[in-house]
């Protein structure tokens, strides 16, 4: 076999690789992208004549991948051109190397401008920021974001956020509350599994639950709940949390309400929860209003670090609780259950097995 073909083979190849990262939005993985093209000019050269051929890249592109001149042109306002890095810049040497670090240079700003081209959603709006904000679990963080809106994170949650001239999209996974930046032109926008919270100056708390529901609790102002249509999957099974989909209902929501968004497109209001007791998770507490045992678990272990609860061969629903506990105390819990008929609580291990057992 050709070794030069070879190489050129497995280059086009990390290259197509590169832009798919790109083009879906995985940007864990950008930082690895960059430095791959910063490598060689072959690497860029490849990456953007995949992105040529890419719709949404394509105009950009369109004339000499590495004229630096018509691509600076051609970026949108705030995007400034890269500073040569070490590997590029001027040094006394032969003009025809500083042409070739020149084109370097050109070649990673051509790059950076096919990232900046993917801030594009669905054709619909541009972004000029995109970040992430995650908390481990136990963990509660509060987050500043670039339009002066807030974010408080609930534990083991996370936020991917996308700032653009006509809207803010965040997608979350777990729970937060948000105080949103009034902004009449330009809509804030929670996206959960399978919901859509509508907000343009409020504060409310959304909970996307580990079982695909979702809950709503707004403690300022209103928002609008909108719940996909039935059949459609959860983010990471098919889709973007950031796909407009099928709208199936909506809901207006007014300060002091809260509402449940059932997997199948169904929105209830829920007149048994008031929003303290939805936002309690602020002072780390945890609020039960007749809960099943089987929700109650989860709920603890999302702030356990050091100690777990399962549920051993317990029927479900077969055990109710009304209560507020401390949601870093589950033991609190298992002394409750250890006085239950029909249960029995054994620690072990880091962890609080709930065993169910069966009447004699």
């Amino acid at each position: 076999m050709n070794v030069q073909k070879e190489i050129d083979r497995l280059i086009a190849q990390r290259a197509a690789e590169w832009f798919e990262i790109y083009r879906t939005g995985d940007v864990e993985k950008y930082p690895a992208a960059m430095a791959w093209l910063s490598e060689s000019p072959r690497h860029m050269a490849e990456f953007l004549e995949i992105a040529r051929r890419y719709s949404a890249t394509r105009q950009i592109l369109q004339g000499d991948p590495f004229d630096i001149e018509t691509l600076l042109k051609n970026a949108r306002p705030g995007v400034r051109p890269l500073r040569e890095s070490a590997a590029s810049a001027p040094e006394p040497r032969p003009r025809a190397t500083r042409s070739v670090s020149w084109r370097w240079a050109a070649g990673l700003a051509a790059a950076a401008l096919v990232v900046v081209t993917f801030g594009v959603w669905k054709g619909v709006d541009s972004f000029s920021s995109r970040q992430q904000y995650a908390t481990r679990v136990g963990e509660q963080r509060i987050v500043p974001l670039s339009d002066g809106s807030v974010v408080t994170l609930n534990t083991d949650s996370r936020i991917d956020v996308r700032m653009g001239k006509h809207q803010r999209d965040i997608a979350l996974y777990g729970e937060a509350i948000f105080k949103v930046a009034h902004e009449n032109a330009r809509p804030f926008l929670v996206h959960t599994g399978h919901t859509t919270v509508r907000a343009v100056g409020t504060q409310f708390n959304v909970y996307g639950r580990p079982d695909g529901s979702t809950t709503v609790a707004v403690l300022e102002g209103k928002v609008q709940v909108s719940a996909a249509a039935e059949g459609h999957d959860a983010p990471g099974a098919g889709h973007s949390a950031f796909e407009r989909l099928e709208i199936s209902a909506s809901m207006a929501l007014a300060a002091g309400e809260v509402a449940r968004v059932e997997r199948s497109g169904v929105i209830r209001r829920d007149e048994n929860v008031d929003v303290e007791s939805a936002v309690a998770w602020r002072q780390r507490r945890l609020v039960f209003d007749r809960t099943p045992l089987e929700e109650i678990v989860p709920e603890f272990n999302r702030y356990g670090r050091n100690l777990r609860l399962r549920l051993v061969d317990v029927p479900a629903s077969a055990y109710h609780y009304t209560g507020n506990f401390d949601a870093d105390d589950p033991r609190s819990l298992a002394l409750l259950l250890s006085e239950e008929r029909g249960l029995e609580v054994e620690e072990r291990d880091g962890e609080i097995a709930i065993h169910g057992v069966a009447s004699p």
